[in-house]
C-alpha cells in the first residue's frame, strides 16, 4: 500500500521529478525524497505516514548487488540485445515483405526509413 501511495503522489505531479539518488545511505536517501516530495506540494503529514516504520531490507539490497548486469559494459549488456531484435526485424521484414510492400504503395508509408 505505502509504494502504491508514493508512486501515486510522484505520478500525479504536472513537472518532471528527478529522482532521488539511490545506492547509498537510506536516510540520505528519504531526505532527498522528501525535500522532492514537498517541492511538489505533497504534505510532511502524508510523506511521514507512507514513511511509517520504513526502513531497508537487507535481503534485498544483497540480491541487488548480486546482479552481475550491473559488472558488464554497456556494449556487453546491450550489444546481444540489439543483434537478437534486429534478427528478428530482418525475419519479419521478410516475411511481411508482400503485406509492407502494399501498405507503402498504398498509403505511402515506406517499409525502411
Amino acid at each position: 500500500m505505502r509504494s502504491l501511495l508514493l508512486a501515486a503522489m510522484l505520478a500525479g505531479t504536472t513537472s518532471p521529478v528527478l529522482a532521488a539518488p539511490c545506492g547509498g545511505d537510506f536516510d540520505t536517501f528519504i531526505e532527498a525524497f522528501s525535500r522532492e516530495a514537498a517541492a511538489q506540494r505533497i504534505s510532511r503529514r502524508t510523506l511521514a505516514s507512507a514513511f511509517e516504520g520504513l526502513t531497508p531490507d537487507p535481503q534485498v539490497i544483497a540480491l541487488d548487488r548480486r546482479q552481475g548486469v550491473f559488472r558488464q559494459s554497456f556494449e556487453q549488456f546491450a550489444l546481444p540485445r540489439i543483434n537478437s531484435r534486429l534478427a528478428k526485424a530482418q525475419r519479419l521484414l521478410a516475411q511481411h515483405a508482400d503485406l509492407l510492400a502494399r501498405i507503402e504503395q498504398r498509403f505511402g508509408v515506406p517499409v525502411r526509413s
